[in-house]
């Protein structure tokens, strides 16, 4: 691995590992991982209003389908998302999140905020802004080339 790769790979896994601590400690509160959180919010997304199928979802946040299943079925139960029949499929369910589960949402994203804040308090404006460029290529390049 060329030197300059290897320096921001390690990096790059620091960060990961150092903001999933944060998340999870975050989350926790609300009787969430961080990966119920993600998929929370990928639900959430306004193009998916109509709802969404596990194997998507599973897909879109990198989660195995036995999982995504399990959390679908606990948010089911405590109202956040509904499942609809599939008009396309007779075997798929559209998922999609409820009013109390977007209200939820905003609630998390709230509570946890300050927490976050911090983060980014030491940035300058263009500092924060180059990092949103940065990772921003970095994550559309990451989402282009999925294992």
């Amino acid at each position: 691995m060329i030197p300059d790769v290897q320096t921001s790979a390690r990096t790059l896994s620091i960060l990961c590992q150092l903001f999933s601590s944060r998340m999870a400690a975050l989350l926790e509160p609300h009787g969430l991982t961080p990966a119920q959180f993600g998929i929370l919010n990928h639900i959430a997304r306004p193009d998916l209003r109509e709802g969404t199928r596990i194997s998507d979802i599973a897909q879109a946040v990198e989660v195995r389908q036995p999982a995504v299943t399990k959390t679908i079925a606990k948010f089911e139960a405590t109202g956040l998302v509904k499942l609809t029949p599939s008009t396309t499929d007779q075997r798929a369910k559209l998922i999609a999140i409820t009013p109390t589960g977007a209200a939820h949402l905003v609630d998390i994203q709230k509570s946890i905020g300050p927490g976050l804040a911090g983060l980014f308090a030491n940035f300058p404006e263009g500092e924060l802004a180059q990092f949103n460029q940065t990772a921003g290529k970095l994550i559309s390049w990451l989402d282009t080339n999925r294992l």
